[in-house]
């Protein structure tokens, strides 16, 4: 549901699954004629609240603005569908809170879709850190950001539709520090406006005894997407680390040791259809590798993030 530029990707990855694409919907007659005829869906749906009633659909994927995804979450779970649903998952860590306990009491799965968690380089990198194999780490750069006034999206600089660099790019910088670093001490940084209604530029840390992060997102500029982990006997690099395909493991001399390619068989979307499957299959109302926990953690520090600048009007909508 939702038929704008990210159900594309994901659909083109459906075909990697078990999963059958019976249905879509959208408000919007001319996507949605578009969007099934290109990929032959047999159910079309005008209103969300018909696709929710569609006795064959089991799980519905949400690609919808954030705004709308906490409303549209509490109605599909009454019908008993199970959700993935696109990042970010919802406005705050209260919305969060109530969907997933929701789900919980109707037994059915609900997951953030977060595609990078599912990536094999994330998983690899990963084992190098908690392994070891660089020594402690010392420090964490990580940049993600592109000019989004050069794509036409009214929605990342628009308050009512859920916008900003927080909850469009942050959600993926703060989600990868998070798994190689763990839970942090706390969170700090600067969220610059400019002349906009959210946040569009912002650089954030997260605190850490021994070591330093470093996180910028921004929908201002393009700047190279390079991202570094250092520790005390060398360093990995992951190029586009939100969608990575691969990563290069240094020495602490900056001698290349290793660099391990592992290309998408889609484009990365498939891995994580894969394994909400496995999930559902397995009886599961939430995933193991991107469980609500970590979603609630990560709204918890966006909400502070805005707290502190006192922009409170998405902290407190409910």
């Amino acid at each position: 549901m939702g038929l704008g530029r990210i159900a594309y990707p994901f659909a083109d990855a459906l075909k990697y699954s078990k999963s059958e694409m019976i249905a879509c919907a959208s408000l919007d007659a001319k996507r949605l004629d578009t969007f099934a005829a290109t990929y032959a869906v047999p159910h079309r749906h005008t209103t969300y609240e018909s696709l929710y009633r569609d006795a064959d659909v089991d799980i519905i994927y949400i690609a919808t603005p954030h705004h709308v995804h906490f409303e549209q979450m509490m109605d599909i779970l009454d019908h008993g569908k199970h959700i993935l649903c696109e990042k970010s998952f919802t406005l705050n860590y209260v919305q969060a809170l109530k969907i997933f306990t929701k789900a919980k009491e109707k037994n059915l799965f609900v997951m953030e879709g977060l595609w990078s968690h599912f990536l094999p380089i994330w998983g690899k990198v990963e084992r190098l850190v908690k392994e070891k194999v660089i020594g402690e780490i010392t420090s964490l750069d990580l940049s993600l950001t592109f000019d989004g006034r050069q794509r036409g999206q009214k929605r990342l600089f628009s308050r009512e539709l859920g916008g900003g660099a927080l909850l469009d790019l942050g959600v993926y910088v703060l989600n990868f520090a998070f798994r190689m670093l763990g839970q942090p001490d706390d969170v700090k940084g600067q969220l610059e406006f400019f002349d906009h209604d959210v946040d569009v530029d912002d650089h954030i840390q997260l605190i850490y005894p021994h070591t330093k992060t470093k996180l910028d997102v921004s929908l201002m500029k393009q700047e190279p997407r390079d991202n570094w982990i250092r520790g005390t006997h060398g360093s990995i690099y992951v190029k586009e680390f939100h969608r990575a395909q691969s990563y290069t493991l240094f020495d602490s001399d900056q001698k290349v040791i290793e660099t391990v390619t592992i290309p998408h068989p889609c484009n990365g979307f498939e891995y994580q259809i894969q394994h909400v499957e496995e999930m559902i299959a397995e009886g599961k109302n939430e995933s193991l590798v991107h469980p609500s926990v970590i979603t609630m953690k990560i709204l918890k520090m966006m909400d502070k993030l805005r707290k502190d600048h006192h922009f409170y009007w998405l902290t407190e909508k409910h």
